[in-house]
């Protein structure tokens, strides 16, 4: 019994191996290493997919093929060029809160405080006492800022290619020269530190594929050279939906406090960059 069930699943086999063809397409706008990673998920279980430059072998059965080929049609085309906006938003929220007394009795005066109590805003609790013997001021405030700032830049980029936006700073640059006498010459040069990235979009029907290089440069050694990083991602989206890209998120927390005030000061500084890409 053993032997005829592995004659028959070796049978089956053979059937599904003879169903395989190997065919090579020949690509004319997006090479292998582009499509490759788009046409993999339609390939069958057993099939293979592989390619060099602009042709493709694909070791498939013939109605997996015929699937592939009228993928590939509809992406191999001509490159498409892409609008591409950018949107830096930075949002700052600063939130102070303090109490004060001040303090007055007959014969000696005592007063401590903190900020401007004369100069209140919005929200802040006075509480007044007086008798004969004592005369007290007692403050409590509360002040909140709120700042949002919003940046768009646009550039058009052709499908496939890369695109760069950047911003930069001159900044004091020190070089040092030690002469033949022994003396040290320092001369003040300017460069430039940039900040951005490059972005490369590909387009998939409605939806779209950025591979990012974020580029960042900081000044180390007191001023004296500059550092250098690179980053690179790949994130997805829809076209014409924003896509959130990275960011920073810097709180800070300050308290202060004496015999007769207290003081405490929270701010929170979030700067987010959204990528959009559009077709013209």
């Amino acid at each position: 019994m053993k032997k005829i069930i592995t004659l028959l699943l070796l049978l089956v086999s053979m059937n599904a191996w003879s169903d395989m063809l190997i065919e090579t397409i020949q690509l004319h706008n997006r090479s292998a290493d582009e499509v490759i990673p788009i046409v993999e998920p339609m390939l069958d279980e057993e099939g293979s997919l592989t390619g060099t430059g602009y042709k493709l072998i694909i070791k498939s059965t013939p109605s997996n093929i015929t699937q592939i080929r009228t993928l590939i049609e509809e992406i191999d085309i001509n490159p498409r060029n892409l609008k591409i906006s950018v949107s830096y938003r930075d949002q700052s929220n600063q939130n102070d809160r303090g109490g004060s007394v001040s303090v007055k009795t007959k014969g000696e005066i005592g007063s401590v405080e903190i900020g401007n109590p004369d100069n209140q805003q919005d929200g802040n609790l006075t509480v007044t006492g007086d008798n004969d013997k004592v005369k007290f001021d007692a403050r409590i405030y509360e002040t909140k800022a709120k700042n949002n700032k919003t940046d768009i830049q646009t550039m058009s980029v052709t499908e496939g290619y890369w695109g760069t936006i950047s911003m930069g700073q001159s900044i004091p640059y020190a070089q040092r020269h030690r002469n033949r006498d022994g003396t040290v010459t320092e001369t003040i040069q300017y460069k430039k530190v940039m900040t951005g990235f490059r972005v490369k979009p590909r387009t998939n029907g409605n939806n779209v594929t950025l591979t990012i290089q974020q580029q960042r440069q900081n000044r180390v050694d007191n001023g004296l050279a500059i550092d250098s990083s690179e980053l690179e991602t790949v994130v997805t989206g829809k076209l014409g939906q924003w896509i959130y890209i990275g960011g920073t998120d810097h709180s800070k927390n300050l308290s202060q406090s004496g015999l007769t005030y207290s003081t405490r000061v929270r701010s929170t500084d979030v700067n987010q960059v959204w990528i959009k890409v559009e077709r013209p």
